[in-house]
Protein backbone atom coordinates (compact mmCIF):
# COMPACT_ATOMS: atom_id res chain seq x y z
CA UNK A 1 0.00 0.00 0.00
CA UNK A 2 2.76 2.24 1.08
CA UNK A 3 4.47 1.46 -2.21
CA UNK A 4 1.36 1.82 -4.13
CA UNK A 5 0.61 5.77 -2.77
CA UNK A 6 4.07 6.73 -3.39
CA UNK A 7 4.30 5.87 -6.87
CA UNK A 8 1.00 7.75 -7.29
CA UNK A 9 2.66 10.73 -5.58
CA UNK A 10 5.41 10.76 -7.52
CA UNK A 11 8.04 10.37 -4.46
CA UNK A 12 10.95 8.11 -3.56
CA UNK A 13 11.84 7.25 0.12
CA UNK A 14 15.11 6.62 1.08
CA UNK A 15 15.87 4.87 4.28
CA UNK A 16 19.48 4.92 5.67
CA UNK A 17 20.27 3.08 9.35
CA UNK A 18 23.47 3.61 10.69
CA UNK A 19 24.93 3.03 14.24
CA UNK A 20 24.08 -0.52 14.76
CA UNK A 21 26.97 -1.21 16.65
CA UNK A 22 25.82 0.50 19.61
CA UNK A 23 21.54 -0.42 19.16
CA UNK A 24 21.94 -3.50 20.86
CA UNK A 25 24.91 -3.69 23.29
CA UNK A 26 23.79 -5.13 26.11
CA UNK A 27 23.33 -8.16 24.39
CA UNK A 28 25.63 -9.96 21.90
CA UNK A 29 22.95 -12.20 21.08
CA UNK A 30 20.01 -9.99 20.88
CA UNK A 31 22.21 -7.96 18.46
CA UNK A 32 22.71 -11.16 16.40
CA UNK A 33 19.17 -12.01 16.10
CA UNK A 34 18.00 -8.68 15.86
CA UNK A 35 20.61 -7.59 12.85
CA UNK A 36 19.77 -11.19 11.18
CA UNK A 37 15.89 -10.07 10.71
CA UNK A 38 16.51 -6.21 9.90
CA UNK A 39 18.34 -7.35 6.82
CA UNK A 40 15.44 -10.15 5.81
CA UNK A 41 13.16 -7.34 6.02
CA UNK A 42 15.82 -5.66 3.46
CA UNK A 43 15.56 -8.36 1.34
CA UNK A 44 11.88 -8.29 1.16
CA UNK A 45 11.94 -4.40 0.76
CA UNK A 46 14.09 -4.49 -2.26
CA UNK A 47 11.09 -4.91 -4.78
CA UNK A 48 9.70 -1.95 -3.46
CA UNK A 49 10.59 0.17 -6.64
CA UNK A 50 9.90 3.48 -4.55
CA UNK A 51 11.08 2.58 -1.20
CA UNK A 52 15.10 2.32 -1.25
CA UNK A 53 17.07 0.96 1.95
CA UNK A 54 20.76 1.62 2.94
CA UNK A 55 22.53 -0.12 5.87
CA UNK A 56 25.46 0.80 7.18
CA UNK A 57 27.61 -1.96 9.45
CA UNK A 58 31.39 -2.32 10.45
CA UNK A 59 32.89 -5.42 8.84
CA UNK A 60 33.55 -7.18 11.88
CA UNK A 61 29.53 -6.86 13.03
CA UNK A 62 28.54 -8.65 10.19
CA UNK A 63 31.64 -10.74 10.33
CA UNK A 64 30.04 -12.12 13.73
CA UNK A 65 26.28 -12.39 12.65
CA UNK A 66 27.23 -15.01 9.73
CA UNK A 67 29.49 -16.72 11.35
CA UNK A 68 27.43 -19.31 11.90
CA UNK A 69 26.01 -19.07 8.56
CA UNK A 70 23.43 -16.57 6.53
CA UNK A 71 21.43 -17.81 3.94
CA UNK A 72 20.20 -14.24 3.07
CA UNK A 73 23.81 -13.30 2.70
CA UNK A 74 23.67 -14.67 -0.66
CA UNK A 75 21.14 -12.28 -2.41
CA UNK A 76 23.66 -8.98 -0.87
CA UNK A 77 25.12 -8.49 -4.23
CA UNK A 78 25.12 -4.47 -3.87
CA UNK A 79 27.24 -4.08 -1.20
CA UNK A 80 30.12 -1.44 -1.10
CA UNK A 81 33.15 -1.95 1.75
CA UNK A 82 34.73 1.38 3.03
CA UNK A 83 38.35 1.27 2.73
CA UNK A 84 40.00 3.96 5.02
CA UNK A 85 43.64 3.75 3.73
CA UNK A 86 46.28 6.44 4.06
CA UNK A 87 45.47 9.22 1.04
CA UNK A 88 41.95 9.00 2.32
CA UNK A 89 42.92 9.34 5.99
CA UNK A 90 45.29 11.84 4.99
CA UNK A 91 42.57 14.01 3.35
CA UNK A 92 39.96 13.83 5.78
CA UNK A 93 42.54 15.20 8.69
CA UNK A 94 43.22 18.45 6.11
CA UNK A 95 39.49 19.05 5.74
CA UNK A 96 39.50 19.00 10.05
CA UNK A 97 42.22 21.63 9.90
CA UNK A 98 40.68 23.66 6.77
CA UNK A 99 37.30 23.67 8.92
CA UNK A 100 39.14 25.41 11.65
CA UNK A 101 38.63 29.36 10.29
CA UNK A 102 42.04 30.30 12.42
CA UNK A 103 43.85 27.45 10.90
CA UNK A 104 43.00 29.06 7.26
CA UNK A 105 44.25 32.31 7.87
CA UNK A 106 47.67 31.90 9.91
CA UNK A 107 48.80 29.50 7.26
CA UNK A 108 47.43 32.02 4.20
CA UNK A 109 45.31 29.14 2.49
CA UNK A 110 42.15 28.62 0.14
CA UNK A 111 40.51 26.00 1.55
CA UNK A 112 39.26 24.95 -2.11
CA UNK A 113 42.67 24.88 -3.61
CA UNK A 114 44.36 22.62 -1.29
CA UNK A 115 41.22 20.56 -1.35
CA UNK A 116 41.40 20.12 -5.42
CA UNK A 117 44.59 18.37 -5.36
CA UNK A 118 46.77 15.90 -3.52
CA UNK A 119 49.98 17.68 -3.87
CA UNK A 120 48.73 20.81 -2.34
CA UNK A 121 46.97 18.88 0.53
CA UNK A 122 50.69 16.95 1.75
CA UNK A 123 52.30 20.37 0.97
CA UNK A 124 49.63 21.70 4.26
CA UNK A 125 50.14 18.55 5.91
CA UNK A 126 54.32 19.29 6.05
CA UNK A 127 53.20 23.11 6.94
CA UNK A 128 51.17 21.67 9.79
CA UNK A 129 52.41 18.52 11.20
CA UNK A 130 56.12 18.32 11.85
CA UNK A 131 58.52 15.93 9.87
CA UNK A 132 58.64 13.48 12.17
CA UNK A 133 57.45 12.18 16.34
CA UNK A 134 60.45 10.02 16.85
CA UNK A 135 63.98 11.40 15.09
CA UNK A 136 65.87 9.36 12.95
CA UNK A 137 66.93 8.19 9.23
CA UNK A 138 64.55 4.48 9.57
CA UNK A 139 61.89 6.09 11.54
CA UNK A 140 58.33 6.93 9.80
CA UNK A 141 56.85 10.08 8.47
CA UNK A 142 54.58 11.84 10.99
CA UNK A 143 51.36 10.64 9.11
CA UNK A 144 52.73 7.18 8.81
CA UNK A 145 53.53 7.20 13.28
CA UNK A 146 50.12 8.61 13.55
CA UNK A 147 48.40 6.06 11.38
CA UNK A 148 49.99 3.47 12.99
CA UNK A 149 49.95 4.01 16.53
CA UNK A 150 45.73 4.49 16.27
CA UNK A 151 45.64 1.33 14.40
CA UNK A 152 44.06 -2.11 15.60
CA UNK A 153 45.23 -5.34 14.97
CA UNK A 154 43.46 -5.88 11.41
CA UNK A 155 45.96 -2.96 10.14
CA UNK A 156 43.28 -0.55 9.94
CA UNK A 157 42.91 3.03 11.60
CA UNK A 158 39.59 4.30 11.47
CA UNK A 159 38.59 7.89 11.02
CA UNK A 160 37.15 8.32 14.48
CA UNK A 161 40.39 7.39 16.14
CA UNK A 162 42.12 9.81 14.01
CA UNK A 163 39.31 12.69 14.96
CA UNK A 164 39.51 11.62 18.52
CA UNK A 165 43.29 11.76 18.49
CA UNK A 166 43.53 14.97 16.98
CA UNK A 167 41.49 16.47 19.85
CA UNK A 168 43.66 15.25 22.17
CA UNK A 169 46.93 16.34 20.20
CA UNK A 170 45.60 20.19 20.61
CA UNK A 171 44.19 19.83 24.06
CA UNK A 172 47.68 18.72 24.94
CA UNK A 173 49.24 21.19 22.78
CA UNK A 174 47.29 24.17 24.25
CA UNK A 175 47.95 22.87 28.02
CA UNK A 176 51.74 23.53 26.89
CA UNK A 177 51.44 26.95 25.86
CA UNK A 178 49.22 27.66 29.14
CA UNK A 179 52.23 26.49 31.11
CA UNK A 180 54.66 28.87 29.31
CA UNK A 181 56.49 26.14 27.57
CA UNK A 182 58.41 26.84 24.10
CA UNK A 183 56.13 27.16 21.11
CA UNK A 184 56.87 24.46 18.44
CA UNK A 185 59.32 24.83 15.69
CA UNK A 186 59.23 26.15 12.01
CA UNK A 187 55.16 26.54 10.89
CA UNK A 188 54.25 23.09 12.85
CA UNK A 189 51.09 23.91 15.06
CA UNK A 190 52.38 20.75 17.18
CA UNK A 191 55.48 19.65 19.25
CA UNK A 192 56.63 16.52 18.46
CA UNK A 193 56.46 15.13 22.47
CA UNK A 194 52.70 16.12 22.27
CA UNK A 195 52.12 13.22 19.95
CA UNK A 196 52.82 10.61 22.43
CA UNK A 197 51.36 12.66 25.05
CA UNK A 198 48.25 12.40 23.05
CA UNK A 199 48.06 8.71 22.72
CA UNK A 200 46.70 7.51 26.24
CA UNK A 201 43.52 9.52 25.96
CA UNK A 202 42.82 7.66 22.82
CA UNK A 203 44.02 4.34 24.39
CA UNK A 204 41.78 4.33 27.15
CA UNK A 205 38.66 5.20 24.98
CA UNK A 206 39.40 1.91 22.31
CA UNK A 207 39.77 -0.28 25.78
CA UNK A 208 37.02 1.13 27.52
CA UNK A 209 34.06 2.55 25.74
CA UNK A 210 35.41 -0.41 23.01
CA UNK A 211 36.46 -3.32 23.93
CA UNK A 212 34.95 -3.35 26.76
CA UNK A 213 31.63 -2.29 26.27
CA UNK A 214 31.05 -4.36 23.02
CA UNK A 215 32.59 -7.14 24.06
CA UNK A 216 32.47 -7.84 28.35
CA UNK A 217 32.81 -11.54 27.97
CA UNK A 218 36.37 -10.76 26.93
CA UNK A 219 37.44 -8.19 29.54
CA UNK A 220 38.76 -10.51 31.67
CA UNK A 221 41.53 -11.67 29.48
CA UNK A 222 41.97 -8.21 27.51
CA UNK A 223 42.34 -6.90 31.63
CA UNK A 224 45.05 -10.01 32.61
CA UNK A 225 47.66 -8.51 29.84
CA UNK A 226 47.87 -5.44 31.71
CA UNK A 227 51.71 -4.53 32.62
CA UNK A 228 52.65 -7.49 30.79
CA UNK A 229 54.93 -7.42 27.57
CA UNK A 230 52.77 -6.71 23.87
CA UNK A 231 54.06 -10.22 22.47
CA UNK A 232 52.96 -13.61 23.42
CA UNK A 233 52.36 -17.33 22.65
CA UNK A 234 49.95 -19.74 23.26
CA UNK A 235 52.38 -20.57 26.35
CA UNK A 236 52.08 -17.19 27.82
CA UNK A 237 48.56 -16.93 27.43
CA UNK A 238 47.31 -20.62 29.20
CA UNK A 239 49.84 -18.80 32.39
CA UNK A 240 48.35 -15.25 32.10
CA UNK A 241 44.85 -16.47 31.84
CA UNK A 242 44.94 -19.85 33.75
CA UNK A 243 43.71 -21.73 31.04
CA UNK A 244 44.21 -24.98 29.35
CA UNK A 245 46.08 -24.42 25.92
CA UNK A 246 42.55 -25.32 23.80
CA UNK A 247 40.50 -22.63 25.69
CA UNK A 248 43.54 -20.19 25.32
CA UNK A 249 43.62 -20.82 21.12
CA UNK A 250 39.97 -20.06 20.70
CA UNK A 251 39.91 -17.03 22.98
CA UNK A 252 42.96 -15.49 21.18
CA UNK A 253 41.51 -16.46 18.09
CA UNK A 254 38.29 -14.27 19.53
CA UNK A 255 40.77 -11.40 20.44
CA UNK A 256 42.27 -11.31 17.06
CA UNK A 257 39.07 -11.21 15.38
CA UNK A 258 38.10 -7.75 17.64
CA UNK A 259 41.70 -6.13 16.45
CA UNK A 260 42.89 -6.56 20.05
CA UNK A 261 45.59 -9.37 18.81
CA UNK A 262 47.28 -9.11 15.26
CA UNK A 263 48.40 -12.58 14.54
CA UNK A 264 51.87 -13.41 13.52
CA UNK A 265 53.11 -16.58 11.85
CA UNK A 266 51.05 -19.32 10.76
CA UNK A 267 52.78 -22.46 11.96
CA UNK A 268 53.29 -21.43 15.37
CA UNK A 269 51.12 -18.23 16.11
CA UNK A 270 52.12 -15.36 18.10
CA UNK A 271 50.19 -12.64 19.12
CA UNK A 272 51.30 -9.14 19.21
CA UNK A 273 49.08 -6.05 21.15
CA UNK A 274 49.17 -3.14 18.31
CA UNK A 275 50.33 0.22 19.85
CA UNK A 276 47.06 2.14 20.36
CA UNK A 277 45.82 -0.17 22.98
CA UNK A 278 49.14 -0.19 24.70
CA UNK A 279 49.08 3.05 26.91
CA UNK A 280 46.00 2.01 28.92
CA UNK A 281 47.40 -1.39 30.07
CA UNK A 282 50.64 0.11 30.80
CA UNK A 283 52.36 -2.53 28.44
CA UNK A 284 55.92 -2.63 27.81
CA UNK A 285 57.62 -3.68 24.27
CA UNK A 286 58.68 -6.81 24.07
CA UNK A 287 58.42 -10.83 24.22
CA UNK A 288 56.93 -12.97 26.50
CA UNK A 289 59.56 -15.18 28.84
CA UNK A 290 58.19 -18.43 27.47
CA UNK A 291 57.89 -16.95 23.95
CA UNK A 292 61.62 -16.11 24.46
CA UNK A 293 62.33 -19.51 25.31
CA UNK A 294 60.85 -20.64 22.72
CA UNK A 295 62.79 -18.58 20.30
CA UNK A 296 66.21 -19.72 22.06
CA UNK A 297 65.47 -22.98 21.90
CA UNK A 298 64.67 -22.75 17.73
CA UNK A 299 68.34 -21.01 17.73
CA UNK A 300 69.87 -23.34 19.48
CA UNK A 301 68.11 -26.35 17.38
CA UNK A 302 69.74 -24.77 14.43
CA UNK A 303 73.49 -24.09 15.31
CA UNK A 304 73.44 -28.08 15.82
CA UNK A 305 71.44 -28.67 12.22
CA UNK A 306 74.39 -30.11 9.63
CA UNK A 307 71.97 -27.92 7.02
CA UNK A 308 71.79 -25.10 9.10
CA UNK A 309 75.59 -24.94 9.10
CA UNK A 310 76.01 -25.40 5.45
CA UNK A 311 73.52 -22.38 4.47
CA UNK A 312 75.19 -20.17 6.93
CA UNK A 313 78.60 -20.79 5.59
CA UNK A 314 77.58 -20.43 2.06
CA UNK A 315 76.01 -17.24 3.01
CA UNK A 316 78.92 -16.05 4.51
CA UNK A 317 80.69 -16.71 1.45
CA UNK A 318 78.15 -14.86 -0.67
CA UNK A 319 78.19 -11.64 1.11
CA UNK A 320 81.85 -11.84 1.70
CA UNK A 321 81.91 -11.84 -2.63
CA UNK A 322 79.35 -9.32 -2.90
CA UNK A 323 81.18 -7.00 -1.01
CA UNK A 324 84.69 -7.52 -2.28
CA UNK A 325 86.54 -5.47 -5.17
CA UNK A 326 86.17 -8.23 -7.83
CA UNK A 327 82.73 -8.46 -7.49
CA UNK A 328 82.04 -4.85 -7.58
CA UNK A 329 84.15 -4.59 -10.55
CA UNK A 330 82.40 -7.41 -12.37
CA UNK A 331 78.84 -6.15 -12.11
CA UNK A 332 79.87 -2.77 -13.11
Amino acid sequence: MASSALISAGFDVWITIDRLDVAFDESTELEKNALRALFKAYRDLRDRKRITVKIFLRTDIWNRITQEGFREATHFSRDIHLNWNKASLSNLIVRRLLNNRKVVDLYGVEREKILSSTTDQEQFLARVLPEQVERGEKQSTTIDWLLKRTADGTNEAQPRDIILFLNSLGKEQNLRLERGDAVPSGESLFETSAFKEALPALSEYRVTKVLFAEYPNLRQYIDAMREQKTEHNLSSLCRLWNVKPDEAAAVARELRDIGFFEERSSQSPTYWVPFVYRPYLSMSQGKADELQAQVGKRRRIQRTDPNYQLWRRRWRILQWSRNSSWYRAAAY
